[in-house]
């Protein structure tokens, strides 16, 4: 278990809606004596960063437990954070550099990790399945899909992939030539909608 350095820091008004929304999932965290506790605000909006030096935060998600997950690059390692501010980190495998998280069909962890060309599974009890992308694809964004399919951006293959929780991958390329396909979302429609870095666009992709 690692230790969490807290800092309160000012923040705009977006940035603390959306950490109140997972504040409000994750419960209070111990705060100032006579203070409502650390999410609440201090002469504005607040919030407590649960800091593990080094590490190179990149992305989070509420997992199938409730808690924020989120993804360490630097530190090739996943983390979590419970409802008194305790940070637990769980290893990905080394040079793997994880990126992108989503919780999955199957109540488990999802992420992609680029240096590695891997997506990984983690339970919330840390236990991890990889599977192999197409090496050099550099898999980035990650999502469950109105399919039950974790859907992935391979940006380096200008391509999106379609990962089976038991692990059957297929991929599809993009029509736009170099377009550094980045993050991806389910949308409201049935379908999956991606961002093209470098072709400036947002792409619609049908399961």
């Amino acid at each position: 278990m690692t230790t969490a350095v807290r800092r309160t820091v000012r923040i705009g008004a977006v940035a603390a809606l959306v950490l109140a929304t997972l504040a409000a999932v994750a419960g209070p965290a111990p705060g100032p004596a006579g203070a409502a506790g650390a999410w609440a605000p201090l002469g504005g909006p607040t919030y407590v960063e649960h800091l593990i030096s080094g590490s190179g935060p990149n992305d989070v998600v509420v997992g199938p437990d409730g808690r924020p997950w989120a993804t360490l690059g630097l530190a090739d390692a996943l983390a979590t954070v419970d409802a008194l501010g305790n940070v637990t980190t769980f290893p990905a495998p080394a040079g793997s550099n994880p990126v992108g998280i989503t919780t999955g069909p199957d109540a488990a962890l999802w992420f992609t990790a680029p240096g590695g060309d891997l997506v990984g599974r983690m339970t919330t009890n840390g236990d991890l399945t990889t599977f192999a992308m197409p090496g050099g694809s550099e898999p980035i964004g990650i999502t469950t899909g109105p399919d039950g399919n974790l859907w992935v951006t391979l940006r380096s293959a200008n391509a999106v992939a379609r990962l089976t929780p038991g692990g059957g991958l297929t991929t599809f390329a993009l029509p736009t030539p170099d377009a550094g396909a980045t993050g991806i979302a389910a949308g409201p429609d049935g379908a999956l909608w991606a961002t093209e870095s470098r072709a400036d666009q947002l792409a619609r992709i049908t399961t």
